[in-house]
């Protein structure tokens, strides 16, 4: 990295930016979770990893609306329910 002086105006806005959204985004986690991001240096690859784990991928959603579409077709009363 080039010594602070020769950071441009944009250059340090968007580090302060990205520092502020890590702080805000370690200060939500638990210690747990924070295990998972604390090596990254941007706030998008936390935010990313952290979607990733707790929505999954395009085809995670896409089984998760499959397996719940067929529990809906297959929504019955259950023996030891009542109305």
């Amino acid at each position: 990295m080039l010594p602070f002086e020769y950071v441009t105006i944009e250059e340090k806005r968007i580090y302060q930016n990205n520092a502020k959204a890590r702080h805000i985004i370690m200060c939500a986690l638990s210690e747990e979770e924070i295990s998972k991001v604390h090596a990254m240096v941007s706030a998008k690859e936390m935010w990313y990893t952290l979607a990733l784990t707790y929505e999954g991928s395009k085809e995670v959603k896409r089984n998760k609306l499959i397996v719940l579409k067929c529990q809906y077709e297959m929504f019955a009363i259950k023996d030891h329910e009542s109305i």
